[in-house]
């Protein structure tokens, strides 16, 4: 666990979940809003001493930072570690160094790639498949392009692949650390059922896992393979292995929302068209990309969600070491739409990209009137932030410039709240400072109660007051569900860490009165930073409730001067 201890010892939770939610300093913590649930008062409580959150609103959960980015960036713990480490510069060791793990790879990959040819045949040939080719032909896919990307048909059979792969040698675990099926209160069945197959490559062009897409309108729409030792959605760029040497030609990459977004461009001839895997574009998918190319355009939904992706896209920026442009695709279409209404006018479009930054002004001030001197605040509260995430000071400083002009708000002005922006980023790491003179990601007591859970399998029935949210640390949640059968397999980086609670003969004398004793202890501790949260979120209602009152007596006082003594509220 060497690797997961130095993230979280280099890893401010303060700064982290900043990005996501405002937070108010109340006594030891900081509490704001839950970023994973609407409301009005928060409920959302961040311990910087023990680098942990907590929410005891609706979410009813918590954790360390990286369960956090897992919940947010809905990320398995692999690729969670991976976001965090590329933002502090960290090596991750990569999967399948020894021989072992090679093999075990090397089989992951041939089931996939087996799986593929299999779904391309039912595409092709299958007559329950007939549906999905309609579709394909509707959507404007030659069958040259069907077969460039090899699109397959999964049967809605539960056990097809599973069948198909027992019959070719690959053993039970093999199966199950394919992807391919998911355990569930039945048993293991196969993963993809009834859906059209978009097979997932890696840069080199193998097999790693698929997208999918449903026929019938049922939920999810889109489902991806299970997390594997090849396959992280944060380290796979859909369509990249055909887009590679365009984008090297090129010198621009042009990133895409969807599947199809990807596919029609290509059959067009615009081949360095690649797509995320339903994430964010994060840290880890930029280090792959700056060495194809510095110049990424962006060509995704403009709606809502896809503005505040904007925002959180600008600190890329700093990882590219260029700005990143992004194109408003007209009347609300999709890449392939466009496509297929009129190919030619895709390169005139990339050519009028704008930087994200001054997309984001002009959204801006589209939204706030800077006639006023309120909206002249607003805008300068909201782009401030924005520039404060550039780190080229030129380009920093030219848009101070262009904010000043637009406002016609002193350029000095600017600057200082620029400054205190700093400030307050920076204010942090007293906080990230107290939290490595204690190391956070051990915790005894957790550790000593899975090491009783591991060495006895039989104690697992005796626990089931042993609530998961009584664990901070997100490697002990995860090996929790491990071991009661919520998760199929471990992450390779658990491993070691596994092996190492596994070893804990200590353990053994007495360990059911030791395992009473211990998730007591963690009840209780669990309870404590509960109490500790509701006293210190009722302080704040408190005070909040103060201020109305205040705001009150002073408006009825206005009030009364006004009209008279004999008028109140």
């Amino acid at each position: 666990m060497d690797i997961v201890e130095e993230i979280k010892q280099k890893t401010d939770i303060v700064e982290i979940i900043g990005q996501y939610t405002k937070l108010t300093k109340t006594g030891k913590s900081l509490t704001g809003l839950c970023p994973f649930h609407s409301e009005k008062h928060g409920s959302f409580v961040v311990y910087p001493t023990q680098q942990s959150w907590h929410c005891y609103g609706a979410c009813g959960t918590g954790g360390d930072v990286i369960s956090f980015i897992m919940k947010k960036e809905q990320l398995s713990f692999g690729d969670a570690i991976k976001y965090l480490a590329d933002r502090k510069g960290i090596v991750v060791p990569e999967f399948g160094q020894n021989n072992a793990n090679k093999e075990k790879n090397s089989r992951i990959i041939s089931a996939n790639e087996l799986a593929a040819e299999f779904y391309n045949e039912q595409l092709n040939h299958s007559e329950a498949a007939a549906p999905v080719r309609e579709y394909l032909a509707k959507r404007g896919l030659t069958p040259q392009t069907i077969a460039h990307f090899r699109l397959g048909y999964s049967p809605k059979s539960n056990d097809t692949i599973q069948k198909l792969l027992q019959d070719r040698g690959y053993t039970k675990e093999e199966i199950l650390s394919s992807g391919l099926v998911t355990q569930t209160e039945r048993g293991v069945i196969d993963r993809f059922r009834g859906r059209l197959m978009f097979p997932i490559h890696d840069i080199k062009g193998q097999t790693v896992g698929f997208g999918a897409r449903t026929m019938d309108n049922s939920n999810p729409k889109y489902l991806n393979s299970a997390d594997t030792p090849i396959f992280s959605k944060s380290s796979l760029l859909y369509g990249l292995d055909y887009a590679k040497d365009a984008i090297r030609k090129e010198d621009k990459v042009i990133i895409v929302e969807g599947y199809m977004d990807v596919i029609v461009p290509h059959q067009y001839g615009y081949t360095n068209v690649i797509a995320s895997m339903g994430t964010a574009i994060g840290e880890s998918h930029c280090n792959i990309l700056k060495k194809l190319t510095k110049n990424v355009v962006l060509a995704l939904d403009a709606d809502q969600a896809g503005e505040k992706g904007m925002v959180r896209t600008v600190p890329l920026e700093n990882v590219m070491d260029n700005e990143i442009k992004m194109v408003s695709i007209p009347d609300g279409m999709d890449p392939d739409e466009l496509m297929l209404k009129d190919s030619t006018l895709w390169p005139a479009l990339i050519e009028k990209a704008e930087p994200i930054i001054d997309h984001i002004f002009d959204t801006t001030f589209e939204s706030v009137d800077i006639k006023t001197v309120a909206g002249k605040s607003k805008a300068v509260d909201l782009l401030v932030p924005i520039i404060a995430n550039i780190s080229n000071p030129i380009r920093q400083l030219a848009y101070v410039d262009k904010l000043a002009s637009i406002t016609r708000v002193d350029k000095n002005a600017i600057i200082d709240r620029l400054n205190q922006n700093k400030i307050a980023t920076y204010s942090k790491k007293p906080v990230e400072s107290a939290a490595k003179s204690a190391p956070v990601a051990s915790r005894p007591v957790e550790s000593f109660c899975l090491s009783i859970l591991i060495r006895h399998p039989d104690a697992l029935a005796k626990a089931e007051d042993l609530d998961e949210e009584f664990f901070i640390n997100s490697e002990n949640k995860s090996i929790l569900r491990y071991l009661r059968g919520q998760e199929t397999q471990l992450d390779p980086l658990m491993e070691d860490y596994y092996t190492k609670l596994a070893g804990n003969e200590r353990v053994d004398d007495l360990y059911e009165a030791k395992l009473e004793e211990v998730v007591l202890r963690l009840r209780e501790e669990y309870l404590k930073r509960s109490a500790s949260a509701a006293s210190e979120l009722a302080i704040n209602e408190g005070q909040a409730l103060g201020q109305v009152y205040k705001a009150k007596d002073k408006l009825v006082s206005r009030h009364r001067s006004y009209y008279g003594k004999k008028e109140s509220i």
